[in-house]
């Protein structure tokens, strides 16, 4: 991790400006460094003990990927679709892509485009050659222009690959053939700080079995979470522990759980996971269920998420907004962040609220990107948070914490 950008960082979590709503920001200009390397243990010490931690890789669940379309119609090869519009019109949304004219007049030629009458909109088959002759940037442009091929993939440039890219998640074995992982990475695209990638069926057509397309499918899901424990030792002061994981009153269960593992001889370390309240302990490191976590084809997504962090049982009704729900139960917090303070990342030119995630401890976070139910509850440094979510030209941080009498 680069050191300007480390500190830049410690700047937002422990340093607010004395402005009124204590927001710092992140310039997509910013350098940034690396993900957190493989098997690499790091360290947080302060006020909340001795914390360390190292990358755990979560995988969506078989049902969640049963459920796939891409399974079923890989078959019928790649297919750009442009909503109504003259072939010109198409021919302006490669120009405006950067492909070169050879690519276009080729794209362009009745052996691959037609104009589908049922649906009203042009499709262009392209053969494996001119989808690997694209570069990056073509697809970065292109791909959004596309329509989507199925319901569940909302956008053409549907997969959000990890941060750090497949390496950070293929050090452990995906049982996908290194022939495949390195097809998707040359056929992977920027959005901001992360990567993209839309063409799943050119790589299924590549597969020998239906079960390498289960195993493809699985590791362009997988998600980076982070394992965390508390290192017990003589030397801590019990009730200055028992201060910072309270959270002020808020996390009241946990001083008896600490007394506990301090009494207890042998007892070396206490995982994350016993130090939180109900609701992220039940749903740390899971993945939502259409049988217990969803109303329909919604699932809980960051706002709902950060709104129910100290709620005893996870709410039912997911919030559209957090807006509201701050205005009336958030006040702005003060420094230093404690357990659970809502982390805003915002728009900074437009205001445009982007994600909510709950401070933890150092610079980890607890978080759910997006609604899907591929997507898991994770603990993540604030830093990779900030690499997902910056595709815009700079972030505003925000810091919001429970008022006193909302507290349980």
């Amino acid at each position: 991790m680069s050191s300007d950008f480390h500190a830049l960082v410690i700047l937002a979590l422990f340093a607010f400006s004395q402005c009124g709503d204590c927001q710092d920001s992140v310039s997509a200009n910013q350098p940034f460094g690396s993900a957190l390397n493989p098997e690499e243990k790091k360290y947080a010490v302060g006020p909340w003990g001795n914390l360390e931690f190292y990358p755990l890789i979560l995988e969506s669940s078989d049902f969640f990927v049963s459920r796939s379309k891409d399974l079923l119609n890989w078959g019928q090869g790649t297919v750009w679709r442009f909503s109504a519009m003259n072939s010109a019109g198409v021919e302006g949304v490669f120009k405006d892509a950067g492909i070169s004219s050879k690519l276009r007049d080729e794209l362009l030629s009745d052996q691959y485009m037609s104009f589908n009458k049922d649906t009203d909109v042009y499709e262009i088959r392209p053969p494996e050659h001119l989808i690997i002759a694209l570069t990056s940037e073509n697809r970065r442009i292109l791909y959004p222009q596309i329509l989507p091929q199925n319901d569940d993939n909302p956008f053409y440039s549907a997969f959000a690959l990890p941060v750090g890219g497949l390496d950070a998640v293929t050090y452990v074995s995906s049982g996908v053939p290194q022939e495949q992982i390195d097809l998707i990475r040359a056929l992977s695209f920027k959005k901001g700080r992360t990567n993209r990638f839309s063409d799943i069926n050119l790589v299924f057509s590549k597969a020998k079995t239906d079960y390498e397309r289960w195993r493809i499918l699985k590791t362009i899901g997988r998600e980076r979470s982070l394992s965390v424990k508390l290192r017990i030792s003589e030397d801590h002061n019990l009730s200055q522990l028992a201060n910072y994981w309270s959270a002020g009153g808020k996390n009241k269960e946990i001083l008896p759980i600490l007394e506990s593992v301090m009494m207890t001889s042998g007892i070396e370390t206490l995982d994350l996971i016993h130090l939180l309240p109900p609701t992220p302990r039940k749903l740390l490191h899971t993945y939502p269920s259409p049988a217990g976590d969803g109303i329909g084809r919604e699932m809980p997504d960051c706002n709902w998420t950060a709104a129910s962090f100290f709620s005893e049982e996870p709410p039912e009704r997911y919030l559209d907004s957090i807006g509201q729900v701050l205005e009336n139960r958030y006040e702005i917090a003060t420094r230093p962040l404690q357990l659970g303070d809502i982390i805003l990342l915002s728009d900074k030119s437009s205001g445009k609220p982007i994600h909510a995630c709950n401070y933890i401890a150092g610079n980890l976070v607890f978080t759910k990107n997006g609604m899907s139910m591929g997507r898991p509850w994770t603990i993540s440094s604030l830093e990779d948070v900030i690499e997902v979510y910056l595709s815009v030209e700079s972030l505003s941080l925000g810091f919001r914490r429970l008022k006193p009498q909302y507290q349980k």
